[in-house]
């Protein structure tokens, strides 16, 4: 019953994170962007729960000190939800004494785990999160030993004898995740505390028959259930499949009323034979890239704020014309196509408008002659019905004022 309830609760997690990750490509991108594959490593407090009261009045629990490694995959999804799928080897197993007696089973499991994972502050660096999950092992190899007075020491390979093959469990953790920015990477550094619950017996059908020299020896049979439990202490290291944008943080500048534009001026500017030295940018080229002769617009990849190379030469014509004319100012409004939310894309369409703000203000263009707005996707210029349309709507638009 535990397991259809556990199984039942982890499902419905995971529908959820699929049905609200319907509509959210402009937040993620295409689904490798999603993608975060990493190692971890740490230590697992082993034990394991009798439920017959003689084993655990009798018998002191040690603490049992057991390795745990592991691989993933992160599937990020929107509103912090993430399905994160691992392959585990680790040891689990329990260290009982009573005052001759030592007893001591030493596992080691191939575990397949699927955590269903919900991020909090993901635009932050620091980011904590929870997770669920449940967990099938397999008992691959390890021992058990018994030593007495009486018996001497017996030490036995992990068998049917001793334990059970497969097991059952759940896991629950909490964690933090900091992102450590690197040239093209944003690296994921994350450390975890959680607890396995397992939920299925583990004594073997041997153990209770009689018929295994173990913890129950020959005088008694196994009584009651055996369960895997354990505190896992990991930490994770992760490397996302997309590289990052690093933009420089821009100053914040509150939008003002732009008067109209003087278009004949402004069209004197495109046409001034004039270039800023040490730039290849000629003014052919600079015609060419305006659309109407005052204003032009840069385009984004999927949740991008990325400047393509086209899109830095288009900017460096829009940079001469500012180093030549002081007296020229520059308005810059960020759109989005109309894939994600509303307050998810204000806030890209507004990241979108500060990185030109800052590609200009790190080359010399003072912010008192930029304003910056973002518009989510209110004003599209082309149908979000297909590919290509959604494509000419992800921009932002530049547009030269004269004072």
């Amino acid at each position: 019953m535990k397991r259809i309830f556990l199984l039942a609760l982890v499902s419905c997690l995971a529908c959820g994170a699929f049905a609200q990750n319907k509509a959210t490509e402009e937040e993620f991108g295409t689904f490798n962007d999603r993608l975060t594959f990493g190692f971890k490593g740490g230590v697992n407090f082993a034990n394991m729960h009798y439920t017959f009261d003689r084993y655990n009045d009798l018998y002191d629990h040690s603490v049992f000190v057991r390795p745990n490694f592991g691989m993933f995959l992160d599937i990020a999804f929107n509103n912090g939800l993430s399905l994160r799928p691992e392959f585990n080897y680790i040891g689990r197993g329990v260290k009982l004494n009573w005052n001759d007696i030592n007893y001591k089973m030493n596992a080691f499991y191939y575990d397949f785990r699927l955590p269903v994972v919900y991020t909090f502050c993901r635009q932050s660096k620091v980011q904590p999160y929870i997770l669920v999950a449940p967990t099938v092992g397999w008992a691959r190899y390890g021992e058990a030993t018994y030593e007495s007075d009486a018996t001497g020491e017996m030490s036995t390979p992990l068998s049917t004898g001793c334990i059970r093959k497969t097991d059952f469990s759940g896991y629950g953790a909490l964690g933090l995740n900091f992102i450590i920015p690197m040239t093209n990477r944003d690296i994921t550094l994350g450390i975890e505390a959680g607890y396995n619950l397992g939920m299925v017996n583990t004594f073997s059908e041997v153990e209770m028959d009689r018929d295994a020299n173990r913890l129950n020896t020959s005088i008694y049979q196994a009584e009651g259930k055996r369960y895997n439990r354990g505190v896992e202490l990991v930490a994770r290291l992760g490397f996302p499949f997309k590289t990052a944008c690093h933009c420089p943080k821009a100053v914040e500048i509150p939008v003002e009323v732009i008067r109209n534009v003087e278009v004949e001026k402004i069209k004197e500017v495109v046409k001034h034979d004039t270039v800023v030295p040490n730039n290849a940018i000629t003014t052919d080229k600079i015609k060419d890239i305006f659309q109407d002769g005052y204003s032009i617009r840069v385009n984004f990849d999927l949740n991008d704020t990325v400047l393509s190379e086209k899109a830095t030469h288009q900017l460096d014509a829009v940079l001469n014309i500012l180093k030549i004319y002081p007296d020229v100012n520059v308005n810059i409004v960020g759109h989005t196509d109309n894939t994600a939310t509303d307050s998810y894309n204000q806030k890209l369409s507004e990241r979108r408008a500060k990185v030109v703000y800052n590609y200009f203000l790190d080359r010399g263009i003072a912010d008192s002659r930029m304003t910056t707005e973002g518009r989510s996707s209110k004003y599209p210029i082309d149908t979000n019905a297909t590919d290509e349309g959604r494509a000419n709507n992800r921009r932002t638009e530049i547009t030269l004022i004269a004072k």
